[in-house]
């Protein structure tokens, strides 16, 4: 009996604990959006989260990917093709899967798992005791009717107004028919729309919408006109928007987004929703290309720790991409780098231009005695770089990249040096959902996360199964934490070498990356040589 009270005061206390952190953590410092100022005022990112409509179920009631678009088969095997949903599905849960993915040429179903494919070239007949169905129409969206939710006068007035990041899965009750691995909880096509200005001083400009993550198969209309299709709950991806007809600068516009959660992607709780952050960002015609500045270093002197903080003199290589949606002449235009120590402090600047110059434009800066990135919960050392976009001597645009200077070393013998210091890596698995909130975690309790890792002595975190939030990569480069970033890879199929190449070229600049992910656990396994030797060049690429 005193043994059951004990641990029913323990299990209370585990609770309290649960809601005083959902209490103090993920009430919202701000009610008003936000504009971040990435550099010298010349673009505007601001955050897109507040003031959005949501209504739970398909408000358009219309399936756009039907079965009668599969012709079915039986006893097929597809060579290459990735289990990518979990175990434990039904076969419709398969086929729904291959229909959010515009590229999916198929589905193969056994026992409980889906695989799926871009290519019917390594696909056979046999005693496989299986079924199917290879798409027989083409892979465009259907349109819902044109007085469905995506359109400007569709009435949405009795929908419900909230904030994301927003997980709509977890706030359903469970049911006894519904996936163990979702908590019995259901899993509904569900719309989103938000009103919103643009502002009249935008319409000469490149403005875009950004999605940190959407779980998942979303579609997006802006006053009726179809943005586009993305496919993976994890990537982060955006729309361009002043070049869409209709689009109103000084003016109302209507922004509709249909998420479809019931294909899954892995065997555990994934939600479902805009459960990240969402973006507005204005930049210049021609402006600095997102995830367009990459800064890698390379230590090429010894380490010094005598100042009690590692140094070492480096060399910084810096990459920088363009995008021009104008018609002005490269001659006019020039990059200004300029990189700031942890203090503040200018320690390097050059121009480079652009004319006659083949992208990436690409600078070197030597550091002297830098401080190299470590591992210290009070802050660890990043360097700022600054890009300045010059047309004809004035700036028009400007990004500021966080880095790290750090040297990796991995021997097979000694195991993992990080600035040629033995460091024993004490890891832990975690995936991105939190107890009450789901997957739409706030940013505030996911440095609490962080901080309670460390408060046990855990020094790296695995993210698994996925492309993390890219608030948590910021928090894990200031605190010093070491990071496992993790793909979604299950077999040869293109979608996922572009959500491959979507990871890394979002998250090359963070210190606290050491290692990366070519594919996932059993995805990994039931490859071909030949698939996984594809993979890991298509990564090295």
């Amino acid at each position: 009996r005193h043994s059951a009270r004990r641990k029913m005061h323990r299990v209370e206390d585990v609770l309290a604990l649960v809601v005083a952190v959902a209490l103090v953590l993920c009430t919202d410092a701000s009610r008003s959006e936000e504009n971040v100022d990435p550099g010298k005022g010349l673009r505007l990112r601001m955050k897109f989260d507040f003031g959005w409509l949501f209504n739970l179920g398909d408000a358009a009631h219309q399936e756009l990917c039907p079965a009668t678009a599969f012709m079915t088969f039986d006893k097929m095997y597809c060579e290459g093709w990735g289990h990518q949903a979990a175990y434990q599905l039904q076969e419709d849960e398969c086929r729904i899967y291959c229909c959010g993915d515009p590229s999916c040429a198929g589905y193969v179903y056994k026992d409980g798992w889906c695989a799926v494919g871009n290519s019917l070239s390594g696909c056979v007949s046999g005693d496989y005791n299986s079924t199917g169905g290879i798409r027989t129409v083409p892979a465009a969206i259907v349109q819902p009717p044109a007085s469905g939710p995506q359109s400007t006068s569709f009435d949405d007035s009795h929908w419900r107004t909230l904030d994301v990041p927003h997980d709509f899965i977890v706030e359903t009750l469970p049911g006894p028919d519904d996936e163990w691995n979702h908590g019995f909880r259901p899993k509904n096509v569900s719309w989103y729309r938000k009103h919103f200005e643009l502002d009249a001083s935008f319409a000469n400009r490149s403005v875009y919408l950004e999605f940190d993550g959407v779980f998942r198969s979303s579609d997006m209309w802006l006053n009726g006109e179809f943005l586009g299709h993305h496919s993976s709950g994890y990537t982060s991806f955006r729309h361009r928007i002043d070049n869409v007809p209709g689009v109103q600068f000084g003016g109302k516009n209507v922004l509709a987004i249909r998420v479809d959660p019931r294909g899954n992607e892995g065997w555990w709780y994934e939600g479902g929703g805009v459960y990240r952050h969402t973006w507005l960002t204005v930049a210049a015609p021609v402006h600095i290309a997102q995830y367009g500045v990459y800064v890698p270093s390379n230590v090429t002197g010894p380490v010094d720790r005598s100042s009690g903080k590692p140094r070492a003199d480096a060399t910084v290589s810096i990459f920088t991409d363009l995008e021009n949606f104008a018609t002005a002449s490269d001659a006019e235009f020039s990059v200004t780098s300029e990189i700031f120590d942890p203090s503040g402090n200018s320690v390097w600047s050059a121009d480079v231009p652009v004319v006659g110059a083949k992208l990436p434009l690409s600078q070197t800066a030597e550091l002297k005695a830098a401080l190299l990135w470590e591992q210290d919960p009070e802050g660890s050392a990043l360097y700022t770089l600054v890009s300045t976009l010059v047309q004809g001597g004035s700036a028009v645009d400007s990004v500021n990249t966080t880095f790290g200077v750090r040297k990796l070393g991995f021997d097979s013998a000694k195991g993992f040096f990080l600035n040629d210091q033995s460091v024993k890596v004490k890891g832990m698995c975690n995936h991105q959902d939190f107890a009450g909130v789901g997957t739409a975690v706030p940013d505030r309790l996911q440095e609490f996360r962080v901080d309670l890792l460390q408060s046990f002595g855990v020094n790296a975190w695995r993210m698994s199964h996925n492309p993390p939030n890219p608030e948590l990569l910021d928090i894990a480069d200031r605190k010093g934490l070491l990071v496992w970033d993790e793909n979604r890879m299950f077999g040869d199929f293109e979608t996922w070498y572009t959500d491959m190449a979507d990871l890394i070229k979002r998250d090359r600049n963070h210190p606290s990356v050491i290692w990366w992910s070519l594919c996932n656990e059993y995805g990994c396994l039931q490859l071909s040589d030949n698939v996984t030797l594809t993979i890991g060049k298509r990564f090295r690429d």
